[in-house]
């Protein structure tokens, strides 16, 4: 009528009892030997009932007994539903001690129903993959020891009895150390298990595998359990995987096993700096991610590095897997790779143009401009004409080339080379000046005396261009060519009209920054020619008479505005201080707010809002016109192929799209152009770093265009503009310079991950800093140094 709370389990010698309270030992020492004799009388009632239980054996030894039977069994012999069948019980019945005839015995008695051992003190329990010893039992967590000593209390949902035990305290620490699995053994079980269907208890198991069913052997056959290669399921009911399931995951393993052994030879290779050829492959999620096509690597994790895309950029450059050539800037911005791949030539459409041919023409950009999609030319009686390639006539609304130029907004130009918004064939069909006779779109107009533009055309036409790089034209415009001279003034008064309007003049120190085929990186400062300013003069003209031209004809038009420049302060704020609210914006800039100095110019850059394209009309202050459009080039801004295909479709009286689709058609362009500009300026300034990495020795001039103090009493930072190199950069000033005055600086050294180069201010002995603002600051620097960070052992004691 006893109880039974634990298996039988032979009863194992402790450590001597400890002193504490006598009934616990007491009731302890009770519970144990009652386990042993309840034990060894299910033992001798087997014993005693041999023949009977021979009997029932016989049909065991070809297939499993029936329920009935082992029911009977173990009512008539008192067997404990917790008791195990190990080698000795199988040598007591005189049959062979093997894997097969335990596992026999156990089924024998496992098909009859037997209660779940419920969680009770000293039993042995898994929590979440970790053996455990219960300690105490509460409502909602039970206190368990763990194999380092701890206590920890754990939901009781977290807890799966495994073993009724009792396991003492002393004990739980062998369970840390694996147990030697005998692998026959395991198979054998699993064969018989898979042939039977049947299932068994882990007690039973542990006595199949081990041929003893203890603490440890019950624990080591839950991790084969665990494991879930030849066995699956609860304490209470295992069974066994088939053997397809056995093979597949040894497979799976075996290749896990060999990748894993791949990857820490990798590690050892990356840490040696020995890398080969192949590793290239292993490293393909590091330049994914350097490329921030994914957020994540492997091979960062198994580095123990912070998986970001300028680490990765680091490692691929330490590793000399990349080299300075490898710019990531233009696919991170989302630049396209290549030129779009469209097949075929392109035709344009025979159609009725006006004839152009006799007037010079001439598309004046640089000497390695793929996309002329310009010219202009000026008739003695003062009607200017700037012809743009036709490029909507071979690119209408919804077209292949539509959607391809949609896709990639913009020609994007990259130190390597240009990377085009249309393919070359479309520049070869309608380009000025490409084919003897060109097709284009014209804009024909008067610049009168009050500054107005009048006698506005648009034809479709055809055209005879010369092609001219700005230097050319400069040239000739030095020897008083008499075309060159005649359009000049036109743009010099279009120019004073401008500006009597607010226009703001930058002029900013430019470079051009190319890499040839071999990888060489060359820079040259852009110069500032009459030709140029011509150029942007007629194209701003004609921007303000296709704008005048859609208002006076009614079509919806996309229009280019922008805001006057924002009272907001220039400079970095004081610390601790909100910046001043925006006031109201002026109508337009006065002329004589024109910035003069190069300082000036950054400050009012600073200030400036962001230009919109609405459908709209509205003052551009910093162009000072009060209306204008971009259609001067189709062949690289998807907007002004949109444009082009409206006019077109109002001269060929076709439907016109409604403003609202207008915006939506351009809407793309504002979410991209963002980006791939700022992959050119990035890929730009990427290889301008590369150039200085060649040349470590680098000295050069510099113009202050601002400074400012980090901290009370410290040196002054002053940004600086380096025009030689067209780079922005800080340095600590060593002497006080003033805006806009030159000085001299060094190259320290180059970060190309932080794309950011470190310069030294080249001052003279006699003018460097020594005042006693810095005396003061030197000072409070060497005081912070001696204060310490951790406090002291009588602080400790004290507190």
């Amino acid at each position: 009528a006893m109880p039974v709370e634990c298996d039988g389990a032979r009863p194992r010698e402790g450590p001597p009892a400890r002193r504490g309270n006598p009934d616990r030992h007491a009731t302890r020492k009770a519970r144990c030997l009652a386990h042993v004799l309840l034990s060894i009388a299910a033992v001798s009632c087997l014993l005693h009932q041999a023949d009977a239980f021979h009997a029932a054996l016989g049909p065991l030894r070809v297939q499993s007994p029936s329920a009935h039977a082992a029911s009977e069994l173990r009512h008539s012999a008192y067997i404990p539903s917790n008791f195990c069948f190990d080698s000795q019980a199988a040598r007591g019945l005189q049959l062979q001690s093997t894997p097969r005839t335990r596992l026999q015995l156990a089924l024998l008695v496992a098909s009859s129903p037997a209660p779940v051992a419920p969680l009770l003190p000293d039993s042995l329990v898994d929590v979440k993959g970790e053996p455990a010893v219960v300690s105490s039992l509460g409502k909602l967590k039970v206190e368990v020891l763990l194999t380092n000593g701890k206590s920890k209390k754990v939901n009781i949902k977290d807890v799966k009895m495994i073993f009724p035990g009792p396991v003492r305290s002393w004990e739980v620490a062998e369970l840390a150390a694996d147990m030697e699995e005998p692998h026959a053994a395991v198979v054998e079980a699993h064969a018989y298990l898979s042939e039977t269907g049947e299932c068994i208890t882990i007690g039973d198991l542990a006595s199949t595998i081990f041929e003893e069913t203890t603490f440890k052997t019950v624990w080591a056959a839950w991790k084969l359990v665990s494991a879930d290669l030849y066995f699956h399921g609860a304490p209470d009911a295992i069974a066994a995987h088939s053997q397809e399931h056995v093979d597949a995951l040894i497979a799976k393993r075996a290749a896990e096993e060999k990748a894993e052994a791949e990857r820490v030879a990798l590690v050892k290779r990356v840490k040696a700096g020995k890398l080969t050829a192949k590793d290239k492959v292993a490293f393909k999620d590091v330049e994914d991610l350097a490329l921030m096509r994914s957020d994540s690597s492997s091979v960062l994790k198994m580095l123990g590095m912070t998986q970001t895309p300028d680490v990765a950029l680091g490692l691929l450059l330490e590793q000399g897997l990349w080299t300075t050539q490898d710019c990531p800037w233009p696919e991170r911005c989302g630049v396209p790779a290549g030129s779009p791949a469209l097949g075929g030539k392109v035709a344009v459409p025979g159609e009725e143009r006006v004839d152009l041919t006799h007037l010079r023409a001439l598309a004046i950009d640089d000497a390695d401009a793929e996309d002329p999609d310009d010219a202009i030319t000026c008739e003695e009686d003062g009607k200017c004409w700037v012809h743009v390639a036709d490029v909507a006539a071979v690119a209408g609304a919804m077209s292949e080339l539509d959607e391809e130029a949609r896709r990639r907004v913009t020609s994007v130009y990259l130190p390597t080379g240009t990377v085009p918004m249309l393919p070359e064939a479309v520049a070869e069909a309608v380009g000025m000046g490409v084919r003897e006779v060109s097709p284009a779109l014209s804009f024909g107009f008067r610049l009168e005396e009050d500054g107005t533009l009048a006698d506005i055309q648009l034809v479709k036409s055809l055209v005879r261009v010369e092609r001219l790089t700005y230097e050319a034209a400069a040239e000739m415009l030095e020897a008083d060519d008499e075309l060159l001279t005649r359009m000049e003034a036109v743009a010099d008064a279009w120019r004073d009209v401008r500006e009597a309007g607010g226009a703001i003049g930058f002029n900013f120190p430019d470079v051009s920054v190319k890499v040839d085929e071999e990888g060489g990186v060359s820079i040259k400062e852009v110069s500032d020619l009459r030709s140029k300013d011509l150029v942007t003069e007629f194209m701003l003209m004609a921007g303000a008479a296709a704008s005048t031209f859609a208002l006076d004809h009614d079509i919806p038009f996309l229009f280019c505005s922008q805001g006057p420049p924002s009272d907001a302060p220039v400079g970095k704020a004081k610390a601790n201080q909100p910046l001043a609210k925006k006031a109201a914006p002026a109508a337009k800039i006065a002329p004589t707010m024109a910035p003069q100095t190069l300082s000036a110019m950054f400050d009012l850059r600073k200030r400036l809002v962001r230009s919109q394209v609405k459908a709209a009309p509205g003052l551009h202050s910093s162009l000072g016109m009060e209306r204008y459009a971009q259609v001067t080039s189709p062949l690289r801004r998807y907007g002004d192929l949109v444009l082009h295909q409206q006019l077109r479709a109002f001269l060929d009286d076709k439907p016109l799209r409604s403003p609202d689709e207008l915006e939506a058609a351009v809407a793309v362009v504002e979410e991209k152009i963002g980006n791939l500009k700022r992959g050119e300026r990035m890929a730009k300034q990427w290889y301008t770093l590369a150039w200085l990495m060649q040349h470590p020795d680098w000295k050069g001039e510099a113009i202050c265009v601002g400074h400012w103090q980090p901290k009370p009493h410290a040196p002054r930072i002053g940004q600086v503009l380096i025009p030689e190199l067209g780079l922005l950069a800080n340095v600590r000033l060593r002497e006080d310079v003033k805006r806009d005055e030159g000085m001299k600086v060094k190259l320290r050294g180059v970060r190309l991950v932080d794309m950011r180069a470190d310069w030294t201010h080249i001052a003279e002995a006699k003018k460097l800093y020594g005042t006693k603002e810095t005396e003061e600051y030197q000072k409070l620097a060497r005081a912070r140094k001696n204060v310490g960070t951790r406090m002291s052992s009588k602080t400790k004691r004290q507190g």
